[in-house]
């Protein structure tokens, strides 16, 4: 009996040893900073024309996405005439801003916009507008509204604060 214990004593020991072996050979945990992107301001844009090119796109299935893709960059354009007269399409030359709009809907016939914006490489911004939206006229209006203000005052990226 006695040796039985001993045994089993023995045993523990070693599994005792081997589990204190395991955080000893784990290889220590560094502490690394979080990366912290510096700001950067872009200027706003004042040279006319302000050259864009439009790609349409959306989250959901439409029922014309091609008609989608032909049709919104003209009533985009038409609202963004309409807040800035400097807007003009790219046609044949290399533009300034690259738009990628994509529309939005929450299943309920409700739209929205993400818009990513590329400035020739240089810098980029992001607008987003909720699923709010029950007219398209009034989401066009509300985008450029919101894009110029972007354009004229200039953006940033980075840790601003």
């Amino acid at each position: 009996m006695m040796e039985k214990q001993l045994l089993h004593f023995k045993a523990m020991g070693v599994m005792l040893i081997f589990l204190m072996m395991i955080p000893a050979s784990t290889p220590p945990r560094k502490y690394t900073k979080p990366v912290t992107y510096p700001c950067v301001q872009y200027p706003p844009l004042t040279y006319s024309p302000i050259l864009l090119k439009i790609n349409v796109d959306a989250n959901y299935t439409p029922k014309d996405l091609a008609g989608m893709r032909e049709s919104a960059p003209t009533l985009v354009m038409e609202e963004l005439k309409r807040v800035n007269y400097n807007f003009k399409l790219a046609d044949g030359v290399r533009p300034n801003l690259v738009l990628f709009i994509t529309f939005t809907n929450d299943g309920y016939n409700h739209y929205g916009v993400i818009l990513n914006v590329d400035w020739q490489g240089q810098g980029n911004f992001t607008i987003s507008l909720p699923n709010n939206y029950i007219t398209v006229k009034q989401l066009f209006a509300d985008m450029a509204n919101e894009f110029n203000r972007w354009v004229i005052n200039g953006w940033h990226s980075g840790n601003c604060k």
